[in-house]
């Protein structure tokens, strides 16, 4: 059975794996046994259908490698595999009539590259009406800047809460970095939304903690890293949130700027005292000093010498400094490094009432600690000096996504490509449709080319972007559905997706809408949104 393109569902993917079709194709023999294939595009005529993979002599029958990057390819293979025709599929439900020419369209806008030339015919065949109709919901936005972008998603994922108090929303995208913008930017609204893609450990609070407490420790000399790590949400060094701020607020003031001198963390006290002194030799104090009385000077004098005490487990194996101003640690085994990470992590992240849940109780903590307890567990312990240990934190850091248990909003998601799978939501936003993001860039084997891959049975890189495409596609099939593109990404400019490429051109004057003329309004308040 075909399931309609509609809502988001495609896990038969995975039937190009070998042992998969077999078992797919045993339980298609079986008396009751039914396969349901999601998105199978029915639309297409038999010989649009014969060139999503055409056979290459030169491949022993093996079909093109350029031909993975279209999104029926893996249903193509299946249902030759078990030697079914399209046609003998029988469909599973009905959809709307204009669902069904809208599925029609973007099957034509993805058709493979050889049978592109019928478009201009396409378009002399497009009723108005229908157009009109099957596109009613949609929007296009493009935007100047990712910044832009994320603001847009966030107002519209915002606006659509309203339509009643059982709607969901969702964006997908798989740029993580899309998708942590516009958590940021719903937070305006007061939604906290999870990106259930997950987040790399090192951009979490525990993980951002360590890097800024390895670099502040084993790379002395930079204010900035101290600095940044005493505005850390998690820094708390047994003090409560107010006095914490308050004193790291006179301890930067005081200590760790103006200064020309290297900055050590373990030595804040002493950098406090100098500018004590210049201070008094002067006839007229400097208009920032008498903001801070000497109660919040002896508080900073106090912040100062828990700090040093905190991180005497990393700072203590220094044993000189070098001419640059670089720290030269011991070199010691990863296992007695994390060991020492652990300790001052903990002294750091302490709360006034003796509590260490901030740093251990969520996800990204359970994540921080078992990366830390591998370490301390691996046999064959390798020796490094206090950078590299660093560096290597980073880097297990970076490899692994943190996921949430539970989601924070019942009503608002941000899913990756692959977490948005047999989801249904009332509306769908498609982040960050430029090439290099959907599809991501493809990479070339050092080793084994395009060619030799499909020859082996090996899956080359373009059927990633025929994942993306089916994940495309059937994400199209929900009534209410924005694609969104920023025009430049940092100084750089973008280009479209080739999926928005294919069929924006037959409905321009129906899908550029924008939401941006809505930003504006972000700054009288969400209030303002709310009632709008």
């Amino acid at each position: 059975m075909a399931r309609s393109p509609g809502r988001s569902s495609s896990q038969a993917r995975r039937a190009l794996i070998p042992a998969t079709a077999k078992l797919i194709a045993a339980v298609q023999k079986l008396p009751n046994g039914t396969i349901v294939l999601p998105g199978l595009d029915q639309t297409m005529s038999d010989v649009e259908w014969m060139m999503i993979a055409p056979e290459a002599g030169k491949l022993a029958g093996r079909p093109d490698p350029a031909s993975r990057s279209h999104p029926q390819y893996g249903f193509f293979r299946l249902l030759k595999r078990m030697g079914i025709a399209r046609n003998d599929v029988i469909t599973l439900g009905t959809s709307e009539p204009d669902l069904d020419y809208r599925a029609e369209l973007i099957s034509h806008a993805l058709l493979p590259v050889q049978a592109t030339s019928g478009w201009t015919a396409l378009r002399a065949e497009i009723e108005p009406n229908r157009l009109a109709k099957a596109f009613g919901d949609a929007a296009l936005i493009e935007t100047a800047n990712e910044r832009e972008e994320a603001t847009a998603i966030a107002i519209a994922l915002r606006l659509a809460l309203q339509d009643n108090e059982q709607s969901q929303a969702a964006l997908i995208t798989p740029d993580r970095d899309l998708a942590r913008r516009v958590a940021c930017e719903l937070m305006r609204f007061g939604i906290e939304a999870d990106d259930l893609a997950g987040t790399p450990l090192s951009s979490t609070e525990p993980g951002s903690l360590a890097r800024l407490l390895l670099d502040a420790a084993l790379r002395p000399g930079d204010p900035v890293s101290i600095v940044a790590l005493l505005k850390h949400p998690l820094a708390r060094f047994g003090l409560s949130t107010e006095t914490m701020n308050a004193a790291a607020v006179t301890l930067e003031l005081m200590a760790l700027r103006g200064g020309t001198g290297s900055a050590d963390i373990s030595e804040l006290e002493v950098l406090l005292d100098q500018t004590l002194q210049r201070e008094a030799g002067k006839r007229h104090l400097s208009e920032w000093r008498s903001h801070f009385d000497d109660a919040a000077i002896e508080a900073a004098r106090h912040l100062a010498r828990r700090i040093a005490t905190a991180v005497e487990p990393l700072a203590g194996t220094l044993v000189r400094h070098h001419r640059s101003g670089r720290g030269l640690t011991a070199a010691l085994p990863l296992s007695e490094w994390a060991e020492k990470t652990g300790a001052a992590l903990e002294a750091v992240a302490i709360d006034d009432n003796g509590s260490l849940a901030g740093l251990w109780s969520d996800e990204a903590g359970e994540a921080l600690a078992t990366l830390l307890r591998a370490v301390i567990d691996t046999d064959g312990q390798l020796t490094a000096d206090g950078p590299q240990w660093g560096d290597i934190v980073e880097a297990l850091s970076a490899s692994g996504s943190i996921k949430p248990r539970s989601m924070r909003h019942p009503r608002v998601f941000i899913f990756g490509a692959l977490e948005s799978r047999l989801q249904s939501v009332d509306l769908v936003v498609l982040g960050g449709m430029n090439e290099g993001t959907w599809p991501g860039q493809t990479s070339n084997d050092p080793f084994l080319s395009r060619t030799m891959k499909t020859s082996m049975g090996l899956e080359p890189p373009e059927r990633r972007i025929g994942q993306l495409a089916h994940d495309f596609q059937m994400a199209c099939g929900t009534r209410k559905f924005i694609l969104t593109r920023a025009m430049r990404k940092g100084a750089t400019p973008t280009v479209a997706s080739a999926g928005c490429n294919g069929f924006w051109p037959l409905a321009a004057s129906l899908l550029r809408q924008s939401f941006m003329k809505m930003a504006g309004t972000i700054s009288n308040g969400p209030a303002c949104l709310i009632s709008a």
